[in-house]
């Protein structure tokens, strides 16, 4: 089990892991529109890609597909991308050097 013992701890691992895309993305596509639909569509993207991987595992004799994995992925970018959004209101986030 996971922190607070209700899921495992390879679901916070994909959590994490996919929060951690999720920040990729968005930190990668910084301008000067602070607009939801960036948010968005790297949630879209992040989330597609879990259930792509998950897909892909279904195929392969030793891996396991798993739909919870894929919601701990998308749990993970949501949060994330909340988190963005609500830092956003009072962070300027710009690319280094800038």
């Amino acid at each position: 089990m996971g922190p607070f013992g209700v899921v495992g701890a390879d679901k916070w691992t994909h959590a994490f892991a996919y929060a951690g895309l999720t920040a990729t993305l968005l930190y990668a596509s910084v301008s000067s529109d602070r607009g939801s639909s960036r948010i968005a569509l790297a949630v879209v993207l992040v989330v597609g890609f879990g259930i792509g991987v998950e897909l892909v595992q279904w195929s392969i004799p030793y891996r396991t597909a798993s739909a919870a994995d894929a919601l701990a992925d998308a749990v993970g970018a949501g949060v994330l991308a909340l988190a963005w959004w609500s830092l956003g209101r009072f962070v300027r986030f710009a690319p280094l050097g800038r």
